[in-house]
């Protein structure tokens, strides 16, 4: 008959799993779902001409990227107090982590004329749980860009 193990060696093994699985499972989650550190600084935003309605303008912004996320870029122009939101957009990481750059992108400007604000709201992950559950992602809501939309 081989040994028994007694009761004091069998929570001693049960301890040991236990530490294991916080170790290997539990920390990281966790440390994924409160992960919410700054992913990029950007330090001016605007819209450069000519500014039409109707027509294409190109918002440009100088920002350093502080890590690699994916997102998604949530944009709203408000003229004469209507909304016109703007299909989601991936976030599209082309520059290096640390580096300061200008990034530029077109978009149509809507019909109306008149003075515009920009909203911009930014969803990001930087970690499969983040990913999966939106819950945890990351959220930025930038200052309004204001401008002026002139008539065609």
């Amino acid at each position: 008959m081989g040994p028994v193990m007694t009761a004091i060696q069998r929570r001693l093994l049960c301890n040991i799993i236990a530490a294991v699985f916080s170790l290997a499972v539990v920390a990281p989650l966790t440390f994924m779902a409160v992960d919410h550190r700054r992913v990029i600084d950007i330090h001016d935003e605007r819209i450069i001409g000519p500014i039409v309605a109707g027509q294409v303008a190109h918002i440009e912004w100088d920002a350093t990227p502080l890590r690699k996320c994916g997102g998604v870029v949530h944009r709203v122009i408000i003229v004469g107090g209507k909304k016109y939101p703007y299909d989601d957009l991936p976030v599209v990481f082309r520059g290096a982590v640390g580096v300061r750059d200008t990034y530029r992108r077109g978009i149509v400007m809507p019909v109306e004329a008149g003075p515009a604000e920009m909203l911009v709201t930014v969803e990001r992950w930087c970690n499969p749980l983040q990913e999966w559950i939106s819950w945890f992602r990351i959220h930025e809501t930038r200052p309004p860009v204001r401008f002026t939309i002139g008539r065609p």
